[in-house]
């Protein structure tokens, strides 16, 4: 049995609202289902918006999938390679399937009369970041930039709950209005951040003597502050997704300057030792690398706020990545 076939025997799929149409088309990534398409239109293009590839030829493959749905033409990919998918309970409902490393976990677009929702749904012996991520939102529901969950729901074989269906963000972003939201007035010193405890055994040798004295605004941290989790809503308002590494007792600053490196590494693949000189090259007044950083203006001011080095902003973030295993 090949990847595919053998990913749609998964518990998962048995459950009455989760069993795929025999009509839903599969996009695959490595032999990996990533996208889960059914016959209706708008609810393709509604799911195939919740995958936002940052290389060329995931660009190019998402432009190819949306023309395929608007010329009709989805036939042409594989289809759900299962026989007993005949049911077509799941035709109105489209799936991103999340990387397999963290078990079989899904984000379901579903349409109703009032619109679209989202369901995240994660199988029941890896729950925890789900059931998690369902808790902490519940306690910031009357947060700027948080979104509103309902619908918790638990089985013997997946856990899953329901927020609004949001829009693609613009392309430029105040992040800064965004995490001033989220900071206090409240102080913590380093040595005494359990947020900064837990990336200690990640810091290169010598940092945390001189770090560790440091004071800092106490924070929410969102944990994977990036314009890909950044959305719009009807009014256009903007609104943050995937809170699954978010952390009540973090440190102002730190999404900040993850929103950037992490950009570095990830989309332009810039080495380590680069990074601290991206880093003050995009927050310079004016930078030509704003845009591409997807920042609405320089930053400069409000990193030296923060009271902490380029260099410094670097370790801080690989060693939390490093803490991730990202």
């Amino acid at each position: 049995m090949n990847k595919t076939a053998s990913f749609f025997q998964h518990p998962i799929f048995q459950e009455g609202e989760c069993r795929i149409s025999g009509g839903t088309v599969v996009f695959s990534r490595h032999g990996i289902p990533l996208l889960l398409l059914p016959r209706d239109k708008a609810v393709a293009l509604r799911t195939i918006r919740l995958y936002l590839p940052q290389t060329r030829i995931g660009k190019v493959s998402v432009l190819l999938l949306r023309l395929l749905v608007h010329l009709r033409l989805l036939w042409l990919l594989p289809r759900v390679p299962i026989a007993s998918s005949t049911s077509d309970a799941g035709s109105t409902s489209g799936y991103l399937v999340c990387n397999p490393v963290h078990g079989v976990r899904l984000i379901r677009v579903i349409k109703t009369e009032d619109g679209f929702v989202i369901e995240k749904i994660a199988e029941r012996a890896n729950a925890s970041p789900i059931e998690s991520e369902y808790r902490l939102l519940q306690r910031l529901s009357n947060r700027a930039y948080v979104p509103l969950v309902h619908d918790w729901k638990e089985t013997d074989s997946l856990v899953a709950f329901r927020m609004p269906s949001y829009g693609q963000a613009p392309a430029c972003l105040n992040i800064g209005s965004i995490l001033h939201a989220w900071e206090t007035c409240a102080e913590v010193c380093a040595e005494d951040s359990s947020f900064l405890q837990k990336l200690r055994p990640y810091f290169p040798d010598g940092f945390w003597q001189q770090f560790s004295k440091k004071r800092f605004r106490k924070a929410l941290v969102h944990g994977d502050f990036v314009p890909w989790n950044i959305r719009t809503t009807a009014s256009n308002d903007l609104m943050c997704v995937d809170w699954e590494d978010a952390e009540e007792d973090g440190i102002a600053g730190f999404d900040f300057v993850y929103f950037i490196i992490q950009q570095a590494i990830c989309v332009f693949r810039c080495p380590q030792e680069k990074l601290a000189t991206v880093l003050k090259e995009v927050l310079q007044p004016n930078s030509t690398l704003l845009r591409q950083y997807h920042v609405a203006e320089g930053g400069g001011g409000k990193f030296n706020a923060y009271g902490w080095t380029f260099e410094e902003a670097v370790q801080l973030v690989l060693a939390y990545r490093a803490f991730r295993k990202m």
